[in-house]
């Protein structure tokens, strides 16, 4: 049986009776949802695609790493003139890095961070163990 109003409306009425949200939707109305969210799905699944082919994942820095900083503001943001050491790894690609020349420490994410390997002249491990002794 149904009531007058739910044959002219084509659906459930609400009211103070607790019931699924889906019986208060018309067939039409869940049909057209059903078609919505398979037009978003294959837009979504284009675009996670063509983002997945051009990122990386950077590899994790460890304590004691020689990094080169990325300004993010300034006149030159994205020029990489700060150099420093990492003291420590937080989670979620945070590091603490002790910025060379200042001793400031400051907390950056990986990818403002670039690994490098800095410049040590032909035998000095073996001075600095000569003056140690």
């Amino acid at each position: 049986r149904m009531s007058p109003a739910q044959a002219l409306l084509g659906r459930q009425l609400k009211d103070f009776l607790p019931v699924y949200k889906s019986k208060l939707m018309g067939d039409m109305w869940v049909r057209l949802a059903d078609q919505r969210e398979d037009a978003l799905a294959k837009r979504i699944q284009k675009s996670r695609n063509s983002w997945e082919e051009k990122t990386r994942e950077l590899t994790p820095l460890v304590v004691g790493d020689c990094v080169q900083i990325q300004n993010q503001l300034g006149n030159y943001p994205k020029r990489w003139s700060k150099r420093g050491e990492v003291v420590e790894v937080k989670g979620n690609d945070q590091y603490m890095v002790r910025v060379d020349g200042s001793r400031r420490i400051t907390r950056r994410n990986r990818k403002f961070l670039r690994k490098f390997s800095p410049y040590r002249p032909p035998g000095h491990t073996s001075q600095i163990k000569n003056q140690i002794e």
